[in-house]
Parts: C-alpha cells; sequence; structure tokens
C-alpha cells in the first residue's frame, strides 16, 4: 500500500510542477512576436557558461599580456579531451 501512495505523490508532483512549466514557459511566436522573440529570448545555460569561460580567458589573457582569441584558439588546439570529441564529431 505504501508503493501505491509514494507512486500517487510523485505522479502529483510531476502533474503540477508539468502545470506550472506549461503556464510559465508559454511563448506565442507568431508573425508579430518572432522578431521580437529573437532579440530578448533568455540565454541558455550553455550561453551562460561559455559566457564565463570567455570571461576567463580574457582575464587569463591580461594577465599574461596574450590575446584571448589566440588564447582561446591555443586551449581548443591542446586539449586531450577536446581532441578526443573533435574526432568523436568527425566521425559520427
Amino acid at each position: 500500500m505504501s508503493k501505491l501512495s509514494a507512486v500517487s505523490l510523485v505522479m502529483i508532483r510531476y502533474n503540477i510542477l508539468a502545470l506550472i512549466k506549461r503556464t510559465l514557459d508559454y511563448n506565442t511566436i507568431g508573425g508579430l512576436f518572432g522578431d521580437m522573440y529573437l532579440g530578448v529570448h533568455e540565454l541558455t545555460v550553455v550561453e551562460k557558461i561559455w559566457a564565463i569561460i570567455i570571461e576567463v580567458v580574457a582575464i587569463v589573457s591580461e594577465l599574461i599580456d596574450a590575446d584571448s582569441d589566440e588564447l582561446t584558439i591555443q586551449i581548443i588546439e591542446n586539449d586531450k579531451r577536446l581532441a578526443v570529441l573533435r574526432e568523436y564529431a568527425q566521425t559520427a
């Protein structure tokens, strides 16, 4: 009986959270609002993380008197993990 009540509570919680998400994430992307949405969309988590990485690279490049773009390229080219990901992406 306790498993049934636990599953019921989980389903109720899921339904409530799904309803809240559906209500808050409602987007009308018609012709009238499409252009406005592109200009004011929220940054995704990946975009936020990438912005932080770029900021850190810029600070490090200032400390060592280097070009931030060149430093970024060197980091990407010299990282073994990224090389593995690059090879995997090319085979996929």
